[in-house]
């Protein structure tokens, strides 16, 4: 689990900086599917893209999967939910000479992939889940942190589900699993 714990903690802490000059470079690369957001945030952007009819961004091409934001227009690079856009991508700058610091408070605030004043992580969500109720893009995740440990075992799957703070699913599976047999 240490292992684990510590590659869930370079992909937190891998960030790249896309600016250009200090300014942001409109790449999109920072466009996460795994923002530190509130409850609140989750509720205006649930109310806005059902008024504005915004469905998700196809992000599967072929075989590669990017695990970016849902709202990320791919063609464009520009933000779908701009208006209602959380937080943490209102005052972002991957270039910010605190970013750590920064990333803290985002961290600290938020009700999903938040992270306590001690530095442990909380439960993890994808946004298309918070928004659609699509796990679709969450278990992409799951089979990537698989993969970095060893494949897609079953011990491996419940380790991840369980560093991701997330044991509800390992119920339901072993539930259909038992259903099924």
């Amino acid at each position: 689990m240490k292992n684990l714990t510590r590659l869930l903690n370079q992909e937190i802490n891998n960030l790249n900086v896309y600016a250009c000059n200090g300014t942001c470079s409109k790449c999109g690369n920072c466009c996460t599917n795994y923002l530190p957001i509130t409850k609140k945030e989750v509720s205006k952007i649930k109310e806005y893209v059902t008024k504005n009819n915004i469905k998700p961004e196809n992000r599967k091409i072929g075989n590669d999967i990017k695990m970016q934001c849902p709202f990320l227009n791919q063609k464009t690079k520009r933000c779908n939910i701009y208006e209602a856009r959380p937080f943490v991508c209102r005052n972002f700058l991957c270039s910010h000479k605190d970013w750590q610091k920064r990333r803290s408070l985002y961290m600290q605030r938020a009700d999903y992939n938040g992270m306590n004043k001690k530095g442990e992580t909380g439960s993890v969500y994808s946004m298309d889940e918070l928004i659609y109720n699509n796990l679709e893009f969450f278990f992409y995740s799951v089979q990537d942190f698989c993969n970095m440990i060893g494949g897609m075992t079953k011990e491996n799957f419940e380790e991840v589900i369980k560093l991701f703070k997330r044991e509800e699913i390992l119920k339901y599976i072993k539930y259909k699993f038992e259903e099924e047999n």
